[in-house]
């Protein structure tokens, strides 16, 4: 996920060989992901299905699409349907586990229920505008409304100490409305003068801003807790931290696209820069703490 949205935004941002190399590398921490996964199914199936009742399961939902998108980007569209439909079926086999399991208070990983649901907005989206595919719109407008009921109703039973000691997936807090506002770009494109549902142009480009607006208020908030209480050691949560600071990045380059807003798109520019650097920060720390244990068959 985090990685696949730090390429998303270089190329956003016109930083095409530098969007290429994190594409690489997202590529094949997927190719990893999905073999760990598999073994991990096959020497720990106890554990496993532990893990799948859990909302971070739905991460590979989300990194799915999120490489899905990039690849539609490429213009890979055929891999990137494949992915789509990857991503799709393991939403709907894992989302009713995932609810059927929750927790109170929610923490900031509940909000991949959300993510989750609006990454299918942003492939189906992105495969809908390359391939004039207009079927996927209504579907696509449902799902963005679904994931929106689904961020208020996690945010109600939100443990808001959270934000002052939480291990990096707080972030998710801010990074469900990015990826609420990059998925509800992708409608403002496909409702325009020459889509369909042009009825829905103005109110979907109204909620594009509002759900951008927001999460760059929760991005601002989460930033100040961070320097009020710092917490500077690695958790494998930090990669949490990462992506929303991407998502929000390169949701503020799609929304100015798509809105006509060009400022936005400076400002994408401009928090870009700070997703990078704490890519790079936790990729060193999970290089030097993580390896010995995603290689161990124990429950992590």
């Amino acid at each position: 996920m985090a990685t696949g949205i730090v390429s998303v935004a270089f190329d956003l941002a016109g930083f095409r060989l530098l969007s290429r190399v994190w594409f690489a590398l997202a590529i094949a921490v997927w190719l990893v992901l999905a073999v760990l996964i598999v073994r991990r199914f096959v020497l720990d199936r106890p554990g496993w299905l532990a893990d799948a009742r859990t909302p971070p399961a739905l991460t590979a939902v989300a990194a799915t699409s999120v490489l899905g998108n990039r690849l539609s980007m490429a213009g890979w569209q055929p891999l990137a349907w494949a992915l789509l439909g990857a991503a799709a079926a393991a939403w709907l086999v894992l989302m009713p586990i995932v609810l059927s399991r929750w927790h109170h208070p929610t923490v900031g990983g509940s909000f991949l229920v959300v993510v989750a649901t609006q990454s299918l907005v942003v492939i189906g989206g992105a495969l809908a505008l390359a391939d004039d595919v207009d079927g996927l719109v209504p579907v696509l407008l449902v799902l963005v409304l679904v994931g929106l009921v689904g961020y208020l109703w996690v945010l109600a039973s939100f443990d808001w100490t959270q934000v002052i000691r939480g291990q990096g997936d707080h972030w998710v807090l801010a990074g469900a409305l990015a990826i609420s506002a990059l998925a509800s770009s992708r409608l403002v494109s496909l409702t325009g003068p020459h889509g369909v549902l042009t009825g829905w142009h103005a109110a979907v480009k109204v909620l594009d801003l509002v759900m951008l607006d927001l999460a760059l208020v929760g991005y601002a908030v989460l930033a100040v807790a961070e320097a009020g209480w710092p917490r500077t050691a690695y958790h494998v949560t930090r990669w949490a931290t990462v992506f929303p600071l991407g998502m929000t990045a390169a949701a503020c380059m799609a929304s100015g696209a798509a809105t006509g807003v060009g400022w936005l798109h400076t400002i994408g520019q401009v928090l870009l820069w700070p997703a990078v650097a704490a890519w790079v920060v936790v990729a060193v720390g999970a290089a030097r703490i993580e390896p010995a244990s995603l290689l161990s068959p124990a429950p992590r």
